[in-house]
C-alpha cells in the first residue's frame, strides 16, 4: 500500500514538471519572430512639439529638484558655520577666562616674598 502512494506520488511529479516544461516552451511570445533580431525604429518624435514639451517640462521638474536640495544643503551648511562659529567663541571664552583665573592668583613678588620669609621665622612644630 505504501509503494503504492509513493509510485503515484511520483508520478505526480513527474507529470507536473512535464507539463510546467511544456506550457514554457509552447507559449507563443507576442511579436517574436524566431531567430530575427529586431531592428529598432524611430517613431520621428524630434519634430512633434507635444513630445518635446513633454521631455522639456520633465527636464524642469528634474532640474528643480536638484536645486532645491542645494537649496537645502547650503541651509544646512549656514546653519552649520553658525554652530561652529558659536562653538569657537565659547571655547575662546573659555580659554580667557582659564588665563584669566590663572594670573589672577598668583600673588605678587612683594608678597610671595613676605610669604616666603615669614615661613622661615616659624619653627617646625615637634623640633623643640
Amino acid at each position: 500500500m505504501e509503494n503504492l502512494l509513493v509510485y503515484l506520488a511520483i508520478m505526480v511529479m513527474v507529470v507536473l514538471i512535464v507539463y510546467s516544461v511544456h506550457s514554457k516552451y509552447s507559449t507563443v511570445i507576442e511579436g517574436a519572430t524566431g531567430s530575427q533580431t529586431p531592428q529598432y525604429k524611430d517613431p520621428n518624435l524630434q519634430s512633434d512639439p507635444l513630445y518635446l514639451a513633454t521631455i522639456n517640462a520633465s527636464n524642469i521638474t528634474f532640474l528643480k529638484s536638484q536645486i532645491d536640495d542645494i537649496t537645502k544643503l547650503r541651509q544646512q551648511m549656514n546653519l552649520l558655520n553658525e554652530k561652529v562659529e558659536n562653538n569657537s567663541m565659547q571655547l575662546s571664552s573659555i580659554n580667557q577666562s582659564l588665563q584669566n583665573t590663572g594670573t589672577s592668583s598668583i600673588p605678587p613678588k612683594k608678597d610671595t616674598n613676605k610669604m616666603a620669609n615669614s615661613a622661615n621665622k616659624v619653627t617646625p612644630v615637634g623640633s623643640t
